[in-house]
């Protein structure tokens, strides 16, 4: 009889062990995803005032827009095969919308001191060579890649005319092959807030490289 006790309280105290070690990484995993998450913008939220260093030197601010029926803000970096893909599709975007009160804003989201490849002046030169008609933007502190959650790029967000975020995501549906673009989501998100509807697809997931930051 005892015996049979003892082996139950072992296989009892194993089972809680086995348990314990499935549960405890999970808890510490859910608990560091909201905590980063609570931290970030979502669909819906005012995208506070912010400053940042243009890649020409000026300083260019979200309010110096005020006047602005949207807003189109890409984090994109310079050397990510993803992000130059986008680049001339970008400018096509800001031709395009522009007159119609849509302005895009670019802003790298990289660590210069983990990349010396996304610093201001590699930003600076990226700029000119690719002609960028819309202001191509330097996070130096990384406060911005933060308020935003971005992890990747590009990231594409489509902001109203009261600065609210209404869509968060991927550019378009094919990166590689634009002839293939079955879904265009940032520019359906224009076209939605232009007529006064409501977007079908607010929320999709960022295709990109990792953003190289020490977050």
């Amino acid at each position: 009889m005892g015996f049979n006790v003892k082996n139950r309280n072992i296989n009892s105290m194993s089972k809680f062990i086995g348990i314990s070690i499935f549960l405890v990484p999970l808890v510490f995993s859910i608990l560091a995803f909201r905590t980063y998450d609570n931290g970030a913008y979502t669909i819906g939220d005012t995208v506070e005032d912010f400053t940042l260093t243009n890649y020409d030197g000026s300083m260019i601010s979200l309010s110096g827009y005020n006047n602005a029926k949207g807003l189109i803000i890409v984090f994109t970096g310079n050397q990510c095969p993803f992000d130059q893909a986008y680049e001339s599709r970008l400018i096509d975007l800001d031709r395009k919308y522009r007159a119609d009160g849509f302005i895009l804003l670019a802003i790298n989201p990289n660590d210069a001191g983990m990349s010396a490849v996304d610093n201001l002046e590699a930003i600076r030169a990226r700029a000119q060579q690719k002609s960028f008609t819309f202001p191509f933007l330097f996070d130096e502190s990384g406060s911005l890649r933060r308020k935003f959650g971005v992890v990747r790029s590009p990231h594409a967000f489509v902001l109203d005319g009261a600065r609210k975020i209404v869509y968060s995501g991927a550019i378009d549906d094919s990166v590689t092959e634009p002839e293939k673009i079955r879904s265009r989501y940032v520019e359906e998100a224009i076209i939605a807030l232009k007529e006064g509807k409501s977007i079908v697809k607010p929320l999709t997931k960022p295709v990109g490289c990792t953003v190289k930051a020490d977050f």
